[in-house]
């Protein structure tokens, strides 16, 4: 019983309790806010489709930019095989596999703008089915 008493008494013992529960409440602290931030996000991508799924013209938009943002990124992955292939960055394959990643990053950041736009589309097409049409046009 002295040791446990002990134990409690130990400056470590406290601090290491002490810093236990200040993570615990920063977790959750931070855990509300992403929550928070990702639900603010959710809303304001709801209220941008929303405002474009009555116009036809719009969804079109979308759409074909999600298909321009694909073949800047097929066009961008040829482009990198091509110069590969034909030897200008030969030596980025010898070289460090950061240097690699570093060069090839547009064909990243073009599928991620591609991926992006995609998903936004299909959810503006999902919600333009929602639409009903009860009164008569005029």
């Amino acid at each position: 019983m002295n040791d446990i008493l002990e134990a409690f008494t130990n400056p470590t013992v406290l601090a290491g309790v002490a810093l236990t529960f200040i993570v615990q409440f920063l977790f959750k602290y931070i855990q509300k806010t992403i929550r928070a931030l990702l639900r603010g996000g959710r809303l304001r991508e709801l209220k941008k489709i929303k405002a474009i799924r009555h116009y036809p013209e719009a969804i079109n938009y979308e759409s074909l930019k999600a298909l321009a943002y694909y073949l800047v990124f097929m066009g961008s992955c040829a482009l990198f095989l091509i110069l590969i292939t034909m030897g200008p960055l030969n030596v980025t394959l010898d070289g460090s596999r950061w240097v690699l990643f570093l060069v090839c990053s547009p064909v990243f950041i073009f599928e991620i703008l591609w991926l992006n736009q995609s998903m936004y589309a299909k959810s503006v097409i999902k919600y333009r089915r929602k639409l009903r049409i009860t009164k008569p046009s005029m």
